[in-house]
């Protein structure tokens, strides 16, 4: 208990610190999409479109904490069914991701800059089949790499990040986004 009081005054001083030193916090909202692959050991891997909406606040010069929300975009109105060679045809949708992240950048008002992800998602899928619908949860430590593009009030990014990497599921998704800075 003695190490967790340590490590949050040790937080909370870094953050009083760096907020001193910045004068200006960067806050964002992005909207995306991603192609996301989902690979678990039940069935073959599975491909989907999902919609992304990030929230963003630049916290120091090289370190922003991000919100992300997802959800499928795939049509969940197409009905399963059983294939002519007896397997069953499943419909797969992402019912959401949510997940708070941080990102950390060599670079900070560069117009062209690389950065690093790394934090926590939660989703939950849904699974329908003729006999009627699987709800999934998993959560995980995420991770990822990305580029940005900025302008002053503008910003796409290119996003590649591993959202589930539990033993036996992986959730990996590659994001185009557009940002506005406010």
């Amino acid at each position: 208990m003695s190490r967790l009081i340590c490590f949050l005054a040790l937080v909370f001083a870094g953050q009083t610190i760096t907020q001193s030193a910045v004068a200006e916090a960067a806050d964002y909202v992005s909207l995306g999409a991603a192609y996301v692959k989902l690979d678990d050991d039940k069935s073959d891997e599975s491909d989907m479109g999902i919609l992304t909406l990030t929230f963003g606040h630049q916290y120091q010069e090289h370190f922003t904490f991000e919100t992300r929300l997802g959800t499928s975009l795939t049509d969940y109105d197409r009905k399963p069914s059983w294939n002519a060679d007896g397997s069953l045809n499943v419909a797969l949708k992402l019912d959401y991701l949510a997940g708070v992240y941080l990102k950390v950048s060599p670079f900070d008002k560069a117009a062209l800059s690389p950065y690093l992800t790394a934090g926590y998602t939660w989703i939950q899928n849904s699974l329908s089949h003729p006999l009627g619908r699987i709800r999934e949860r998993k959560d995980s430590p995420s991770f990822g790499v990305g580029l940005d593009f900025c302008g002053e009030r503008y910003c796409a990014n290119l996003d590649l990040t591993r959202y589930i990497n539990d033993h036996n599921y992986i959730m990996d998704a590659a994001s185009l986004n557009f940002a506005y800075r406010y």
